[in-house]
């Protein structure tokens, strides 16, 4: 017996167990992503508080968070401390920096979800037909998002995370 995928195959006889992949066993990427604020929100993957890191960027997702469809907003990188620190006297700053990683977090999502569906048959000269995707897709998703967050960044106002049909 051998094992392999793509172009790895083991050449010596081995035992094979599968896992599941838990992605699709939790249905990962069916609902909106959840965006957590470090050194506030606990880390449901080790149930404690999730500290930031200077020299993770503003937008982090590590392995773990993957699978639960999670990211951060990195309140220790250099941009977010200085939107989060201005939260108090200036909160339009801070509304509107928390907006925009919104809305990169679902371009971000988008464009993994676009990358991985072509897999193999991917070329890489082609990245500029990805980058071409991404602002249309940009332009569209932002003015769809735009007019669900603009509430909450003119006046605070709640607003509904779970965006499905925006991020559709």
């Amino acid at each position: 017996m051998s094992a392999g995928a793509g172009a790895v195959w083991a050449r010596i006889p081995v035992d094979v167990h599968v896992i599941p992949n838990t992605s699709e066993v939790t249905g990962r990427g069916g609902n909106f992503p959840k965006l957590l604020l470090t050194g506030r929100d606990e880390d449901p993957a080790t149930g404690t508080v999730r500290e930031g890191d200077p020299d993770q960027p503003a937008l982090w997702q590590e392995a773990s968070d993957f699978e639960q469809n999670i990211w951060w907003l990195n309140l220790q990188s250099p941009d977010a401390a200085f939107a989060s620190q201005r939260r108090a006297t200036n909160p339009e700053l801070w509304r509107t920096y928390h907006a925009e990683r919104v809305m990169d977090m679902v371009i971000e999502v988008w464009m993994r979800e676009e990358y991985t569906r072509k897999a193999e048959a991917e070329r890489a000269d082609i990245w500029v037909n990805h980058r071409a995707a991404l602002e249309r897709h940009q332009v569209q998703v932002t003015q769809q998002m735009w007019r669900a967050l603009e509430r909450y960044v003119r006046d605070g106002s709640a607003w509904d995370p779970d965006l499905d049909e925006v991020a559709a």
